[in-house]
Parts: C-alpha cells; structure tokens; sequence
C-alpha cells in the first residue's frame, strides 16, 4: 500500500509541543514562557530532580491555586532553591522556597489564573461604582503591557 504525502507528514511531526514531550520524551523544542524576575511558565511538565537537603521538603504543599510537585532541576544562579508547581489550571510554575513558605501568600497561581482573578475583581468594582471615568482604559493599558511584556 501506498502512503501519501499527508500520511508521512502527519507520522513525522507531533500536533503540539505537549506531544513532542510525551512522543520521545525529550522536552526539546518546547518554549518556557519568561516573566519578570526570571519566573519560568509552561504547559508541559518542568524538569525536576530528587529533594535533598536539611531544607523542608514543601512536595504536596498547596499554596493558593499551586500544588508543589518537587525540586525544579535548572539551578538559577544565586544557590536558591526553585519548586516547580501546579496551577490549578494546569499550568506549570515556578515559584522560590520564600514565596511558598510565605503566609500572606494565599491567592497565588499562574500568570493567567491572576489575570483571570484581576478581571474579576475589576468587573466588580466597575458594578459597584467604585471606579472612576479613566479607571477601566487606565487597567486596560496596564494589562496590556503586562501582557505584552
């Protein structure tokens, strides 16, 4: 039997980038979203390595939307130690032992997950009358940026 063309470009290239993880298992070409302050975003499952150390283990912590799911395995440079976690969403973070540890610390989550709780709370207030006129254009421009950047 013959295979066309289709048939050999579709055995040959992954869907998406999550398939390309699960298909060999290599994690190469999957982009890592970058924020501010060198935080790391993905929607694949980060590279871990095993806990050592006289530290707390913070596995199974559950801290806001994130669910702590090991030791993040790329060292950032400045000898502290980074967690990979769950966002409720389904989206992988990174986040330092301080800010899980942090008590005031309960509403964290994903990047998306805070615009989603930003918007929610801008709608409210904008049905409560607690905005002013500029208000909604001013947090727009700002959330793009934030966005964008």
């Amino acid at each position: 039997m013959r295979t066309t063309d289709f048939d050999r470009i579709a055995t040959s290239a992954p869907l998406d980038r999550a398939a390309s993880v699960v298909r060999d298992g290599s994690g190469e070409g999957v982009s890592q979203r970058k924020e501010a302050f060198n935080a790391v975003e993905s929607d694949v499952p980060l590279p871990m390595k095993p806990f050592h150390g006289p530290d707390v283990n913070l596995t199974g912590r559950v801290v806001g939307r994130l669910t702590v799911r090991g030791v993040y395995a790329i060292n950032d440079g400045a000898g502290k130690r980074r967690w990979a976690c769950r966002c409720a969403c389904s989206n992988w973070v990174v986040r330092q032992t301080k800010a899980l540890k942090n008590p005031a610390n309960v509403d964290d989550g994903c990047r998306d997950c805070r615009h989603v709780d930003f918007l929610r709370r801008r709608s409210s207030q904008m049905h409560a009358g607690l905005f002013r006129k500029d208000e909604p254009a001013r947090l727009d421009a700002i959330a793009a940026a934030a966005k964008s950047a």
